[in-house]
C-alpha cells in the first residue's frame, strides 16, 4: 500500500535563551533523522527565537539549543534532549511547555 498527499506536519519551535546568547540555535531530529547541523533561528519579538520544522510526520521529535558555540541547552546534559511532540513546543529556563506559543507582553502608549 503507498499512501500519498499526506499533508506535512510541521512543528514550531520556540526558544528563550540566558541572556547573555547572541543567536540560537536548534538541532533536531524529525522522522527519525537528525539535521546536519544547528539550525539558525529568527529573533522574534527580542527575548524569544523562532524556527519551524518542515515535517515531524505527527511524531515525536528530540531537540537542543545552541548559542551556535559551544554553550547548549540540552535539559541538562548529553543524550537528555528535549522530547516533544505536537503542534509547537516552548522552552525557557529548562522547562518546557507543548502545543503553545509564548505571549508578549502588550503595553499601552
Amino acid at each position: 500500500v503507498t499512501v500519498t498527499g499526506v499533508p506535512k506536519q510541521p512543528m514550531t519551535v520556540w526558544y528563550k535563551p540566558a541572556s547573555s546568547w547572541k543567536t540560537a540555535k536548534v538541532h533536531y531530529q524529525a522522522n527519525g533523522k537528525w539535521t546536519g547541523s544547528a539550525q539558525r533561528m529568527t529573533l522574534y519579538r527580542n527575548v524569544w527565537y523562532r524556527y519551524t520544522i518542515p515535517d515531524t510526520a505527527g511524531g515525536q521529535g528530540r531537540m537542543g539549543f545552541t548559542d551556535g558555540g559551544f554553550v547548549w541547552g540540552n535539559n541538562s546534559g548529553q543524550g537528555k534532549d528535549y522530547r516533544v511532540g505536537g503542534d509547537s513546543v516552548a522552552v525557557a529556563g529548562g522547562q518546557m511547555i507543548t502545543d503553545v506559543t509564548p505571549n508578549c507582553a502588550a503595553t499601552n502608549k
